[in-house]
C-alpha cells in the first residue's frame, strides 16, 4: 500500500498571505537590509588591514594629525585591568566553591540547604 503525503495546511495569519509567502518576504527584507552592513564591514576590513603591523601593537600613540602611532598603552592597560580583576575574583570564587558544601551540611543554615537542593 502506497503512503500518501499530504501538504501541510496553510495557516491564515489574518493578512491574506499564506505563511510560506510571508517567510519569503521576510527573508528578502532581511537580505536587503543586511547588504549595507556587509558592505561597510568589508570596506573596513579592506582599508584597515593594511594598517595592522607590528608597530601598531608596540608603539605609543601619537598626537592627533600625525601619522603612525600605536596601541601599546591600550593593550597594557587591558592586561593590567584583567590581572587586577583576576586577583580579586579568583580567590572569591574558590572560597565560595569550597565553603558552600560545608555550610550546606549544617541544618541551621537555611540558605545553604536551599542552594544544595537546587544545584
Amino acid at each position: 500500500m502506497a503512503t500518501q503525503f499530504n501538504r501541510a495546511p496553510q495557516i491564515d495569519t489574518g493578512d491574506g498571505l499564506p505563511i510560506t509567502r510571508q517567510r519569503g518576504w521576510r527573508s528578502a527584507v532581511r537580505s536587503w537590509s543586511s547588504q549595507p552592513l556587509v558592505a561597510i564591514f568589508l570596506d573596513l576590513v579592506y582599508k584597515g588591514a593594511s594598517s595592522l603591523n607590528w608597530d601598531f601593537f608596540t608603539k605609543l600613540p601619537v598626537p592627533p594629525g600625525e601619522s603612525g602611532g600605536g596601541m601599546a598603552n591600550a593593550i597594557v592597560g587591558s592586561i593590567v585591568v584583567l590581572s587586577l580583576a583576576s586577583l580579586m575574583g579568583i580567590p572569591v570564587g574558590i572560597a565560595a566553591g569550597s565553603i558552600s558544601p560545608s555550610l550546606a551540611a549544617v541544618p541551621s543554615c537555611r540558605p545553604w540547604s536551599v542552594l544544595r537542593r537546587t544545584s
